[in-house]
This record gives structure tokens, C-alpha cells and sequence, in this order.
């Protein structure tokens, strides 16, 4: 160990020496490596902790976006009841509303009905009436022509006249 390999800028260089070098050299390198491993691994921790955060932070919106998907689900299911109810509700009024116009509408025509019978009885009668007196003046008009035949001739007229002061005498 105490040979002198070669000799460097006048200093003879023994094996210890190289060994001595090469083991601070591989300690070194063991050092530099170390630190690269771990700035390595403190970013990687890092990366992996912000990703982490990433992923908490995507999974709570996740979990707020199916929050807000559920309540809105459950909003628009008691929207569809309620509309469903309305609508029910709307269609009863409906019904109910066209049978009271229905039965009014049927009270009415039963009362126009019967006013109009009531009417149409009215005016048969006074046509009956007016039938009667038409036939009472066609009579009278009958007579009076027959008067007037009779005064018209002058022989009649004195007959008539005559039958008249008897009857007056009488």
C-alpha cells in the first residue's frame, strides 16, 4: 500500500492516496446523488401532494356537482307532483265548471221550451179567436149583403120595412 503508483506534478501517488481519493470521490458522488434523489423525491412528494390536492379538490366538486345534481333531480320531481296535482286540479274545475254551464244551459232551453209552448198555446187560442170572429164577420158581411140585395130592391124594401113595424107593434 505504501507503493507509489505514478508520480503526479512531483508528488509520488501511492495506492492509499488513489483509494483515498477514489472513496472521497464515491463518497461525493454518493452525496451528490443523495441530494438529487431527495430534491427528487421532495418534488415528486410535492407533485404527488398538489395532484393529491387536485384530486381532493376534483373529487369534493365531484361530489358538489352530484350534491347539486340530486337536489335539482329531487326539485324537478316535486315540480312534475306539483304540475301533475295542478293539472288534476285544473281538470276537475274543468268539469265541474262545464257541468254547471251545462245544466244551466239545460235549465234554460227547459225554460224556453216551455215559455215557448206556453206561448204557442197563447197564440192558438187567440187564433182561435180571431177563427171565430173571421167566421162571425164572413156571416155578418153575408147578412149585410143579403140586407143590402133587399134594400137594394125597392119591393123587398117595403116588405121588410113592413115585417119590421109589425114586429115593433107587437
Amino acid at each position: 500500500m505504501d507503493r507509489i503508483l505514478f508520480v503526479l506534478a512531483g508528488t509520488p501517488v501511492r495506492v492509499l492516496d488513489v483509494l483515498l481519493v477514489g472513496g472521497a470521490v464515491a463518497l461525493f458522488l454518493l452525496l451528490v446523488v443523495s441530494i438529487i434523489l431527495i430534491r427528487t423525491s421532495r418534488a415528486r412528494g410535492a407533485e404527488a401532494g398538489a395532484a393529491a390536492e387536485r384530486q381532493r379538490e376534483m373529487d369534493d366538486k365531484m361530489a358538489e356537482l352530484n350534491r347539486a345534481s340530486a337536489e335539482l333531480a329531487g326539485r324537478m320531481q316535486t315540480v312534475a307532483e306539483v304540475l301533475g296535482s295542478r293539472q288534476s286540479d285544473l281538470a276537475r274545475l274543468v268539469t265541474e265548471r262545464l257541468d254547471t254551464v251545462q245544466h244551466r244551459v239545460g235549465q234554460g232551453l227547459e225554460q224556453a221550451a216551455r215559455a215557448q209552448g206556453e206561448n204557442l198555446g197563447k197564440l192558438n187560442e187567440r187564433l182561435a179567436v180571431i177563427d171565430a170572429a173571421q167566421n162571425r164577420l164572413n156571416g155578418l158581411a153575408q147578412e149585410v149583403i143579403g140586407l143590402k140585395d133587399i134594400l137594394a130592391n125597392k119591393q123587398a124594401r117595403g116588405a121588410y120595412g113592413q115585417g119590421r113595424m109589425e114586429a115593433i107593434v107587437r
